[in-house]
This record gives structure tokens, C-alpha cells and sequence, in this order.
């Protein structure tokens, strides 16, 4: 079974992020429940905005989680571009 953080590590572009970030409730284990992110709720549909928000310099990189590697992979991405 792939892992969540494993499908974040795998993308090479913003767009496969950006699928990955809108399947992410799928991926986490059930005592994390719906939360991406360990300070608040962060729906998988919130998650993708945002990165669609740092992808675009609209948002910082702290605006993204860095669980599962999110954020790590936006910076990853961001520096490519």
C-alpha cells in the first residue's frame, strides 16, 4: 500500500500535487481523521488551495502543511520552476 507521504514524494509536477492534495482524506490513517494539518483542520480541498496559492507566489510556503512532505515537495517544485 502507498502511503500518502509516498505519493507526495513521487510527483515531479504542481499539477500531480495539486490531484494528490485533493485525495489526501484518502491516504490518512483513521487516528488522524480529516486533519492534514497537526495545528488545525485542514480539508484536502483547503490543502489544494493553498498550494495552488504557494505555486502561484500568492501564498507563502508556510501557508502548507509539511506533513506528509506538502510542503517540502511545494519548495522542491517552487525552485524547479
Amino acid at each position: 500500500m502507498t502511503t500518502l507521504a509516498d505519493k507526495v514524494a513521487a510527483c515531479s509536477t504542481w499539477s500531480q500535487l495539486f490531484d494528490v492534495a485533493l485525495n489526501a482524506n484518502e491516504g490518512i490513517d483513521k487516528k488522524d481523521g480529516d486533519h492534514i494539518s497537526g495545528l488545525r483542520f485542514c480539508s484536502s480541498e483547503q490543502l489544494n488551495e493553498r498550494l495552488r496559492g504557494v505555486s502561484a507566489s500568492v501564498l507563502s510556503l508556510n501557508s502548507v502543511t509539511n506533513k506528509y512532505g506538502f510542503r517540502d515537495k511545494a519548495k522542491e517544485l517552487l525552485e524547479r520552476d
